[in-house]
């Protein structure tokens, strides 16, 4: 049982490391929503675009002074995203299921990011 559990650790690690290379640098939620990936793996890349956009913006921040609301709009888009495909999306209730745990993450990054821009955090050191 002991090996069956570590195969499957890798694998997953396999998967996930894969998809970042693919996903992430492209930016594209679509990617997440049309690939059969397993859950953890769905929810991780959303977490890496989320936290990619928001360092993106923070690194802008000082020369770009309207990447806060660019920024603010592509959050709220992946979330109007994640909304069609659950409302509109496969009706088979396990991609449903996952869909909808997308959304609860894609408000939490979001939420979060409205939290950095309230409090002002302009850098990532603002958090030491």
């Amino acid at each position: 049982l002991s090996l069956l559990v570590a195969t499957m650790q890798t694998a997953i690690s396999d998967i996930a490391r894969e998809q970042a290379e693919t996903i992430v640098p492209k930016g594209e939620l679509s990617l997440v929503l049309d690939s059969h990936l397993p859950s953890q793996v769905a929810v991780l890349m959303l977490q890496l675009l989320t936290t990619r956009t928001v360092e993106d913006c923070l690194h802008k921040m000082r020369t770009d002074k309207s990447i806060v609301l660019t920024t603010s709009k592509r959050l709220a888009g992946m979330l109007e995203e994640l909304v069609e495909a659950v409302t509109q999306g496969p009706t088979d209730a396990v991609h449903r299921m996952l869909s909808a745990n997308l959304v609860a993450v894609m408000m939490h990054g979001r939420e979060a990011f409205e939290e950095f821009t309230k409090n002002k955090v302009t850098s990532s050191r603002d958090f030491g």
